[in-house]
């Protein structure tokens, strides 16, 4: 008999629990609920406090500090963007120079 080596989600947990209760709880349908695909990991990135109040008020709404930070993410985004097209042309205006 071959294991399941898998820490269960939090939602499997929960209905193997209610159906041990409900004593409806079979090794076969724990395994069916334990050999789901769970949700993929989520990929978040975080910030202490302390790093963000080095660029913001301490007083500075969250809302509106995640708003301005994605602001200037965008305009990172496309000054990236220019530049990666402006190297694109003057590597080609030099390559024809020769």
């Amino acid at each position: 008999m071959r294991c399941i080596q898998s820490a269960p989600s939090l939602s499997q947990a929960q209905r193997i629990r209610r159906l041990g209760e409900e004593g409806e709880l079979t090794v076969e349908r724990a395994r069916e609920i334990l050999s789901e695909v769970k949700k993929g990991e989520i990929n978040r990135v975080t910030f202490k406090n302390e790093q963000l109040y080095q660029f913001f008020p301490r007083d500075y709404p969250a809302k509106k500090m995640k708003q301005d930070i994605l602001d200037i993410l965008r305009e990172w985004k496309a000054w990236r963007r220019y530049i990666v097209t402006k190297k694109s042309v003057d590597s080609e205006e030099t390559m024809e120079g020769k």
